[in-house]
């Protein structure tokens, strides 16, 4: 049997505080000596001693620094930094951990196994764990996987055509089925996070475009790690402002949605999948609604009112469909003649 080699990706952005935690479970990785392995970080314009925290601790875990490349991407930007690790990257899977990601000791065997079992899977993701130190907000659970956390999947399976998408955080994507993608023009139309501009969607974005170009989508149980956030993000303000990046993030999924349709109506093509027909759909199914129940709501609390929320994510939705309103339209067309082979 053929051994999957895996490059661990890190793509990190004044990563000084959990960066440490994070290599250290690296480190404890118990790997078959037969799978070949690197970790590459991605520094994606840190202005904080993330890089030198990294080199004091290589030079402490030798076994780590024979095995570890740091490499810089100046353009902000996850999908920018994603890119970058794909071309950096020497293996066969492309496993992307954030800089806050406590991996599982068999991760990187785990990672390859699954890989192996099937080769159609092109993306795979698993389950994580909050930290013990976490001290939660009533409104918590009802939100946990906005953080990434929980399972992704009731048990393992194919999720395909369900859910259809995994978590940046643990996705695992094999490099032959991204590299498919790039044959095909592929580019993130997404950007997501933009330093501290907390915007989403480039990861789920790779997942839509492979399950476009008819690779499978895998959640597995199996992988597990500890998501260890920090305790200012729980606050109800960080929330809205997720919400609002998970918006545009929405707006930039679409595309991909319109793109699966077999036989769009003439309303279809004329309306609703332009950007023209979004906004109006955002503003008067949506945003209208919520802002009138928030209102109603207000007495009760602004903390924990999902109107709020639906109103960020309007507004991000309504903002990244204006801002690209020249290209939106466009986009949908070029996603189904490039990937027309599979019944698009």
């Amino acid at each position: 049997m053929k051994y999957l080699g895996v490059s661990i990706v890190i793509c990190c952005h004044n990563s000084s505080k959990v960066i440490e935690n994070t290599l250290l479970h690296l480190a404890k990785q118990q790997v078959t000596s037969q799978r070949q392995w690197e970790i590459i970080l991605v520094d994606n314009g840190s202005i904080d001693n993330t890089i030198p925290i990294v080199k004091k601790f290589l030079s402490q875990y030798i076994q780590l620094k024979e095995i570890l490349r740091i490499v810089k991407e100046k353009n902000l930007g996850l999908a920018n930094a994603r890119n970058k690790g794909y071309f950096s990257s020497k293996y066969d899977i492309i496993s992307f951990i954030d800089d806050d990601n406590l991996v599982s000791p068999n991760w990187v065997d785990r990672v390859g196994q699954i890989m192996e079992s099937d080769p159609h899977i092109g993306v795979c993701g698993g389950q994580s764990k909050e930290p013990p130190y976490l001290k939660k907000p009533f409104w918590f659970e009802k939100y946990k996987e906005c953080y990434a956390i929980g399972r992704q999947g009731k048990g393992s399976q194919d999720i395909t055509s369900q859910r259809g998408f995994v978590w940046g955080a643990g996705m695992s994507v094999r490099k032959k089925a991204w590299k498919q993608l790039i044959k095909k023009h592929f580019t993130f139309f997404l950007q997501g996070r933009l330093g501290e501009i907390k915007n989403a969607g480039e990861d789920s974005e790779l997942c839509f475009a492979l399950r476009l170009d008819g690779w499978k989508v895998w959640y597995d149980d199996r992988l597990i790690f500890i998501h260890a956030i920090s305790q200012d993000r729980l606050s109800w303000s960080e929330l809205r402002k997720m919400f609002r990046g998970f918006g545009v993030g929405r707006a930039g999924h679409d595309p991909y949605f319109f793109a699966e349709e077999q036989s769009p109506t003439l309303f279809a093509k004329l309306f609703y999948m332009r950007w023209y027909g979004q906004v109006c759909m955002v503003i008067f199914t949506v945003l209208v609604p919520s802002f009138l129940k928030s209102v109603k709501d207000t007495p009760k609390g602004w903390d924990g009112n999902p109107y709020i929320l639906k109103l960020e994510h309007s507004w991000g939705r309504i903002c990244f469909l204006l801002s690209k309103r020249s290209k939106y339209d466009q986009y949908t067309q070029i996603l189904r003649h490039n990937f027309k082979q599979n019944n698009i």
